[in-house]
């Protein structure tokens, strides 16, 4: 069965061909001329694909940086954060170690315990904040993961869409020198009859 639709294929295209130099020889249209209108035609498109591709990425890009914009505030609004609660603790600190100074030698104790306290304050929200480093380190690297995956989505569209073009392109070429022709086909005889 494939053999037979190949054989019918070839001598399809064999017929074709034939009509074609038929075509160019009565009306001294050249191969190098239907090559032309197909490479505009092409260029066209291909402008057309690129001015679409640019617009995409330049979207893309405003998103990205919108993105990085927001994550940068989120970490300055934590550091300033994190800034107020040190400085609220060293504050609180150094109000309790005035408190402590009258009665130093009664409450040495208590004044060592609550520094300790206030080191283990310190030591959490300096885990915390390494945590949260961390955090924003894996969400940048996310994004750079997604940023990258959406670059070779593109590429990878891009190619498809190139192979697509061509394909659409002999197949529109064939069908306008078959369509043609079969016109010529038909004129001919018509014409040979009038002369």
């Amino acid at each position: 069965m494939e053999y037979e639709e190949e054989i019918v294929f070839q001598l399809l295209e064999q017929e074709r061909k034939n009509r074609v130099e038929r075509i160019v020889e009565e009306r001294k249209i050249t191969t190098d001329d239907c090559i032309v209108l197909g490479i505009f035609r092409l260029h066209r498109e291909t402008g057309e694909l690129r001015e679409e591709m640019h617009r995409g990425m330049k979207g893309l890009r405003e998103e990205m940086h919108s993105e990085i914009g927001a994550l940068r505030e989120d970490v300055y609004h934590d550091i300033d954060e994190l800034r107020g609660e040190i400085s609220e603790l060293r504050e609180e600190m150094h109000s309790e170690i005035d408190k402590l100074r009258g009665e130093i030698s009664e409450l040495r104790g208590e004044v060592r315990r609550e520094i300790n306290k206030l080191r283990e304050e310190m030591s959490d929200l300096r885990e915390e904040m390494h945590r949260d480093r961390d955090d924003l380190r894996g969400e940048i690297n996310a994004l750079r993961e997604r940023v990258e995956s959406n670059f070779r989505w593109t590429r990878e569209e891009m190619d498809a869409l190139r192979e697509r073009m061509e394909s659409n392109f002999r197949w529109t070429v064939g069908l306008i020198l078959g369509m043609w022709a079969s016109t010529l086909a038909i004129l001919i005889p018509i014409l040979l009859r009038v002369v």
